[in-house]
Order: C-alpha cells, then sequence, then structure tokens
C-alpha cells in the first residue's frame, strides 16, 4: 500500500537509530525508538518485532538480579 510504504520511508532513520541502539545494547532506548515508529504506523511489523525483542532483553537484564 502507498500509505503504509510513506509511513515506512518516513520512519526509516529513526528505524536505522533503534537498529543500531539495539545491537549495541542499548535495549532501552531502542524500544522507546521502536515503539514511536509502531505508534505511527501500526503496519510495521519489524518495529514492532524489534519492540518485543526490546521487551524480553529487559526483562532478563543482568540488573534485575
Amino acid at each position: 500500500e502507498p500509505e503504509i510504504r510513506k509511513k515506512k520511508q518516513e520512519s526509516k532513520i529513526h528505524f536505522e537509530l533503534a537498529i543500531n541502539a539495539f545491537f549495541s545494547g542499548e535495549k532501552e532506548r531502542a524500544h522507546k525508538l521502536f515503539e514511536e515508529i509502531f505508534e505511527k504506523n501500526r503496519y510495521d511489523m519489524a518495529a514492532f518485532y524489534y519492540m518485543q525483542k526490546c521487551k524480553i532483553a529487559q526483562s532478563f537484564s543482568i540488573n534485575e538480579i
């Protein structure tokens, strides 16, 4: 769909920042960025997927032990 494609293009830079944060171990920051992306585009399943991975990673954080 053109509208979905447009929204993904608009969030591309934020998605890349979120991916970099995720793989740098900044799960909380990544989660926030993915959440913002998903709120603007509920059809962005990649953002949703990584948002869930961040939640799981945070729940197993060593800082909580």
